[in-house]
């Protein structure tokens, strides 16, 4: 048996799976033949990344550790399941948006969705066959990797390669090669923990105020009871399809205006900080219809990759976390405001600057420090909407996208889970030869018919599918 230790980031890594799915066109004559693929490319995928095959033991006192065994390697395979009587056919899905509903069975993969115990499995990958088409699930843990790793997991599979020969000799290697990088992101080098904790501080003392202030773990839903209106599944998840070069159009006009103002600035707006914006003003219009009181504030937390800024700058792919929770705060009246340039220029500042100074090498080091002085697991933070960003994972235009079925590009990402108990959005890739960019939202109560129904923000919008 092979041991892989885990960074102290993995550690404070939400105790969660990523939950990823993908869609597929797939008739009955194609079916068989895509199975066999999809089991030649998983072993492939193992036979790159090993640990996958293994079981996480989470510990708050210790960084998390992956044991696996050569046997457990050779006998790892992709799960499949049918479902053409019970379930939606493709066509009838697929022309309704493909909503998270019809994509979020509890029987569409082998793993429940919250961690439950110490030990927990990697991965699970699981072929979901309805009548026209195939839905792949793939779960992993999220002590194991961030976003960027499911885009590992989808190049690997996709690359249509042999798997790599193993043995236990190698896999002890890879086992001993894993730990010591991962060991890069376990030191502070230094820096004191009290820069994360005090900031953590300050930041509850700002919003532990708000009345429908939630916990989040970023990924792990937790129920609130504080909203006691019924809400059905259906109506609290839907796909907001972004008309993205307006989206693109407004950053550029932003950056623009902000350029004229300091020649001298080359810190552009992004699209994704304008689309955050969009989605963030939307969330509280549908929350506050009527106003809202004039000295409350509403608090979004965003994820901010801190790959680049670390010294010396991990790779881009990196196959671990490194990522850290972004917390930005606006006065709610503001946010109830209309869509006009110069209010969503503010808001996105207001997002740039926390993004930044959240993903800096210094707080990265001092909430590594943070993470092991703590005995526990820490406290996530308070906030009224989560950012969820997909976007690394590669987009739909590409080939590499094919996760090895040989079913071509997928239809649509989407993220599957059994209930939507709380206020998230997850950004998915965007498609520029649709000029789309969909964007999945999680709200509770019946806050979704009011965001569904805003009419400025239907000018940024080709569709809404519940």
């Amino acid at each position: 048996m092979s041991t892989f230790t885990l960074s102290t980031l993995d550690r404070g890594a939400p105790r969660a799976y990523i939950r990823y799915a993908l869609t597929f066109a797939c008739e009955v004559n194609q079916s068989t033949a895509a199975v066999e693929r999809l089991q030649k490319a998983t072993k492939r995928l193992v036979s790159e990344i090993p640990m996958l095959a293994g079981v996480v033991a989470t510990n708050d006192q210790e960084n998390p550790t992956i044991t696996v065994t050569f046997q457990q390697v050779n006998d790892f395979e992709a799960t499949v399941a049918y479902h053409q009587n019970e379930h939606p056919n493709y066509e009838t899905i697929r022309g309704q948006g493909i909503a998270p509903r019809h994509v979020s069975d509890s029987s569409f993969t082998s793993l429940a969705s919250d961690l439950t115990q110490d030990t927990n499995p990697c991965c699970a990958i699981q072929a979901n066959l309805i009548d026209g088409g195939l839905i792949l699930v793939i779960y992993l843990h999220h002590a194991v990797a961030d976003i960027r790793g499911v885009a590992t997991i989808i190049r690997l599979m996709s690359e249509g390669l042999p798997a790599r020969e193993l043995s236990e000799e190698s896999l002890e290697s890879e086992a001993m090669t894993v730990s010591q990088a991962r060991a890069r992101l376990s030191s502070g080098s230094g820096a004191p923990a009290f820069l994360a904790s005090a900031r953590d501080v300050e930041q509850r003392q700002q919003l532990i105020t708000q009345d429908d202030g939630i916990q989040s773990n970023r990924d792990s839903p937790v129920k609130d009871s504080s909203d006691p209106r019924p809400s059905t599944f259906s109506n609290r998840a839907a796909i907001f399809r972004f008309k993205l070069n307006i989206i693109r159009q407004t950053s550029e006009m932003i950056s623009t205006r902000r350029s004229l103002r300091d020649p001298n600035t080359t810190d552009k707006i992004t699209p994704r900080e304008v689309l955050i914006v969009i989605l963030w003003r939307a969330y509280v219009r549908a929350r506050w219809p009527n106003g809202a009181p004039d000295s409350s504030r509403t608090s979004i937390s965003i994820p901010a990759d801190m790959r680049r800024h670390l010294v010396p700058p991990l790779e881009p792919h990196w196959m671990g976390n490194a990522e850290a929770t972004a917390i930005a705060s606006e006065q709610t009246l503001l946010l109830g405001l209309p869509y006009d340039l110069s209010s969503i220029e503010r808001t996105a500042a207001i997002i740039h600057a926390s993004v930044n100074s959240a993903s800096s090498d210094l707080l990265t080091r001092s909430r590594i420090e943070m993470i092991n002085q703590s005995t526990g697991p820490l406290e996530p933070p308070r906030t009224q909407l989560i950012v969820h960003d997909w976007t690394p994972v590669p987009n739909m235009l590409e080939q590499e996208m094919d996760v090895g079925l040989g079913l071509g590009r997928p239809d649509a990402i989407r993220r599957i889970g059994q209930g939507f108990d709380m206020n998230e959005v997850v950004l998915l890739p965007e498609n520029s030869q649709t000029q789309a960019w969909d964007v999945q939202v999680e709200l509770r109560g019946d806050w979704m018919s009011a965001m569904a129904s805003d009419g400025p923000l239907r000018g940024f919008l080709w569709s809404v599918a519940q």
